[in-house]
């Protein structure tokens, strides 16, 4: 029994403790965590390619690589990640690749000593994605080999002789010695030409717990945020007449989930609102989409490709997603599963499931089944807080086997920061060497849990004393910021009063899609029934119902002006139509149920120029209704046009010296939104200056002053 207490008790500390290190990590803005998986807990558009074109038989972009070059190994290795078809060096190491692997022969199994000895002398390591056959990789260089092997990394080496050597890596770790007719010289040319960076691989450093032939760099590429969402072409009629379906079939229905389901016998085809599209079928198909063109009974690994690749084309081209790049292919008796990824400027895109962008099953002659997860990505202006490279391995080093690589996690919000990611293959055994260690374990597991404990608490004690230290620097700075504004503004002979608040605040401005529920919703409300929608034309909907019509417009205004809604009480009625659809200041100017009630819609809290409600009441009866509503369901926040309240006030000042206005005290300063129709719909942020004469207006884009 007092094991067992013993073990939960530690159990239960870890798990307080790691949860607060996770939670205090999360609220340091450098850290900049996101939860993606096993290890991207511990660690925190379209691509351009160019140059160097892959084979066009094999279609498609091939995912990016990690390049290691080694020229006299006294000054060390060059290093660089995620290099890109049009990087400079790989078009320069490419052809290289290209005449070795096809002029490759006599494969033979090869030790690790010889493969590091060969790696300190002049040779050009890429590390490639896993689970990729060789023939895969050869199809992008434009060559074909016999070789079947799956390839983790390949290495080009400069031995002892005239000819290169080529060594291939597998993602279990064997490894295969092929020679070649390469020049020995045209690599070494190529390996003197590059400086070295203070790059090594993993097992060359104290972070050899990480997978031996992890990359490892100083120089991380600067790396942007990203955007994640659906593409405005994600649409049943556009994937449907893209993937060569009836667009005006009725055989179609809907989930109580949303899922569209698409029956055209004997396929399936099922389009989700989350942007997961699937198709499996049950027979034989005759849409030229779905069939592998195959000169033998058996398609080849070209023919495969080619199929796959055109289905990925129909699939963004169709909806106006991101593009895809090669992930995987797995070879099975019966056909081959080929998967695909996103990639953004060259920076892989991971799910948090650690599922694919695109799985494409073939079986035979004939595509029979695929999964595919639409996305547009979109870079941002804002750059990726990363971690320090060296703090990165230090974490990435307590999961021994993993490798260290750069990504982005897609599903947590919806921007996206890169990140430093931890992945790699966890260690397995048999049910009975599991056994046999139990016990030896379970000698170790106190002790170990109890070093875990401490470890814990001193990292907690240390993030607390980092997240007090730079609290308290923030609020020395706002301090001395609100100090010197107001000196400046004295120097100026005008007034700010003491309540206004000088903190560092901002608003992003918005982006909004336009409702249909919420629209609806409202004009239920107003005509105390169930509304009917149609539309008008020109973004003009109408939703009537047998108390009168709401009209609503693309620019999110609405009007009805001939209701019939009885009320028991006019002002309870307003309050509560307020409260539901979030509009604040009511004004009520009634008497007997009849006058007017004026209100402001609010966002966040921050009232919205432009979204003004009134209704009109008469004996009781509401008999018209204006305003305008924005909804906050689909809200995309941009990270430009933001400023803080004592930068608009600096604008402020420089106004009032620039234009002559007279004005002696600014009485309060709040932030604002204004409606701007369009399309999107956008939120614009604003600062209110209230003066002791008129009311201001500062731009948070343009810092333009605009007086009421």
């Amino acid at each position: 029994m007092n094991k067992r207490l013993r073990n939960t008790l530690q159990n239960l500390a870890l798990a307080l403790l790691t949860l607060s290190a996770l939670f205090l990590i999360t609220r340091l803005p450098v850290f900049h965590l996101g939860w993606a998986g096993r290890f991207q807990s511990l660690l925190a558009s379209h691509p351009a390619e160019s140059g160097y074109s892959p084979a066009d038989e094999a279609g498609g972009t091939f995912p990016s690589v990690h390049i290691m070059v080694t020229g006299d190994s006294e000054y060390g290795r060059y290093g660089q990640l995620y290099a890109t078809a049009g990087d400079p060096l790989l078009q320069q190491i490419l052809p290289l690749f290209q005449e070795a692997l096809g002029s490759a022969a006599e494969v033979g199994a090869a030790a690790e000593k010889p493969l590091r000895d060969a790696l300190d002398a002049p040779s050009l390591p890429l590390d490639l994605p896993p689970r990729l056959p060789l023939a895969a990789v050869a199809l992008w260089l434009g060559e074909e080999t016999e070789i079947d092997r799956e390839v983790r990394s390949m290495s080009l080496t400069a031995g002892e002789g005239d000819t290169a050597t080529l060594y291939l890596r597998g993602d279990t770790g064997e490894i295969y010695r092929c020679e070649t007719a390469l020049p020995a010289s045209a690599l070494q040319a190529v390996c003197d030409a590059a400086s070295p960076n203070n790059s090594c691989f993993a097992y060359e450093t104290n972070y050899d717990p990480l997978a031996p032939y992890t990359v490892l760099t100083d120089q991380a590429p600067q790396l942007r945020d990203i955007s994640a969402g659906l593409p405005a072409g994600y649409t049943a009629y556009n994937l449907l007449t893209a993937l060569d379906f009836n667009a005006h079939t009725l055989f179609r229905y809907q989930e109580s989930s949303g899922t569209e389901v698409v029956e055209e016998s004997p396929r399936t085809l099922r389009i989700s609102p989350d942007g997961t599209v699937s198709y499996s079928t049950r027979g034989d198909v005759s849409a030229s989409l779905y069939r592998v063109s195959s000169a033998g009974e058996v398609p080849t690994l070209q023919e495969a490709l080619a199929a796959a690749w055109r289905l990925a084309g129909a699939l963004t081209d169709g909806a106006g997603a991101s593009s895809l790049t090669l992930r995987a292919v797995d070879i099975r008796e019966d056909g081959c599963r080929i998967a695909f990824r996103y990639q953004v400027e060259g920076i892989p895109v991971f799910f948090p499931d650690e599922g694919d962008a695109l799985s494409v099953t073939i079986s035979g002659t004939a595509i029979t089944a695929f999964a595919y997860r639409c996305r547009l990505y979109t870079a941002e202006e804002d750059l990726s807080p990363l971690l320090p490279a060296g703090m990165a391995r230090a974490i990435a080093s307590l999961h021994p086997g993993a490798g260290l690589s750069l990504g982005y996690v897609d599903g947590i919000t919806w921007q996206i920061s890169a990140q430093w990611l931890a992945r790699g293959p966890q260690a397995a055994g048999s049910a009975a060497s599991l056994r046999e260690r139990r016990r030896d374990c379970a000698v170790e597991t106190y002790r170990l849990k109890n070093i875990a404990i401490i470890i814990l608490l001193l990292l907690n004690a240390f993030l607390l004393l980092l997240l007090g230290s730079q609290y308290l620097q923030t609020m020395q700075a706002e301090t001395d910021t609100a100090g010197q504004l107001r000196a400046l503004c004295q120097s100026s002979q005008l007034e700010l009063a003491g309540q206004i608040d000088l903190s560092q605040q901002s608003l992003p401005p918005l982006l909004l899609s336009r409702q249909s529920q919420t629209e609806q919703a409202i004009a239920s409300f107003l005509l105390g029934g169930e509304a009917v929608s149609a539309s008008q034309g020109g973004g003009i909907y109408s939703y009537t119902a047998e108390r009168g019509t709401i009209h609503f417009r693309a620019g999110g205004s609405f009007d009805g002006s001939r209701l019939d809604l009885p009320v028991e009480d006019a002002a309870e009625f307003a309050r509560r139509f307020c409260r539901q659809f979030d509009y604040e200041d009511v004004q009520l100017q009634l008497q007997d149920g009849t006058g007017t009630v004026t209100a402001v819609q609010q966002v966040t809290g921050v009232p919205v120029s432009g979204c003004g409600l009134t209704l009109h009441f008469e004996d009781g009866v509401l008999t018209a209704a204006a305003g305008a509503h924005v909804s906050l369901e689909d809200a995309a926040p941009s990270s430009s046009g933001r400023m803080d309240r004592v930068t608009a006030l600096v604008r402020f000042l420089d106004y009032r010296s620039t234009s002559g206005i007279v004005c002696s005290e600014v009485t309060d300063v709040r932030c604002v939104y204004e409606l701007q129709a369009g399309s999107p719909l956008r939120l614009l942020p604003m600062w209110q200056v209230e003066t002791d004469t008129a009311l201001y207006f500062v731009d948070c884009a343009g810092g333009e002053v605009i007086r009421q």
